[in-house]
């Protein structure tokens, strides 16, 4: 806070985009706590990671304008899909209930966020 008189301000869309990353990444925390209460380390944290970069292309490409090849979409797919279906069953065998789930996309979708609003964080800069 000491030097902030000998520096400018950044620009009021990067100022939004650390706010909006910010928001995104503490409720991803939120998401990702309340999922591993519900269940297994090893299945909400990579249902979670693994599901993320689906939803970064599906919100860039649709809401963004994003053009991805085909052969990007597929290996998006093949590797999300997969790794959904080893997170539902896990290693102990077990299927994920309803809420775990809801919490583990949950934090997927917040990570999909935060990842999105750097990128265009770091256009706007």
């Amino acid at each position: 806070m000491a030097l902030l008189p000998f520096f400018t301000l950044p620009p009021l869309g990067l100022a939004l985009d650390r706010c909006g990353r910010s928001v995104a990444h503490m409720d991803c925390k939120l998401f990702l706590v309340k999922a591993y209460a519900q269940t297994d380390l090893s299945q909400a944290y990579p249902l979670a990671q693994g599901t993320a970069p689906l939803g970064a292309a599906l919100i860039s490409s649709s809401a963004l304008g994003t053009v991805l090849a085909p052969l990007e979409v597929s290996a998006i797919f093949a590797i999300s899909v997969g790794i959904f279906l080893m997170a539902l069953k896990g290693a102990s065998g077990t299927p994920m209930s309803r809420t775990s789930l809801f919490f583990s996309l949950g934090t997927a979708v917040f990570i999909a966020g935060y990842t999105l609003v750097d990128g265009l964080g770091a256009r706007i800069a």
